[in-house]
């Protein structure tokens, strides 16, 4: 039997629990545009140049503490 890919759940460790951080919070859709040659005005249209979706929310969070090696979940 193959594993399957993607994210695999952390052992359990006696001392220390499942995790060191549970993140809590909402999950948002970023949109995020670049190459504005200027912030528009109110009710103008400016055009920019590329767009992108993107995770945010508390997602940022936890991807920040997995990144500097601290195990953490997110409950969203």
């Amino acid at each position: 039997m193959t594993d399957r890919a993607g994210p695999k759940l952390p052992s359990l460790r006696e001392d220390r629990g499942l995790v060191d951080v549970l993140v809590i919070g909402a999950y948002f859709c970023d949109v995020v545009y670049s190459g504005l040659l200027r912030l528009p005005h109110p009710g103008e249209e400016v055009w920019a140049s590329s767009c992108s979706v993107v995770p945010g929310g508390t997602y940022i969070t936890a991807a920040a503490l997995h990144r500097f090696g601290v195990s953490s979940a997110w409950a969203c």
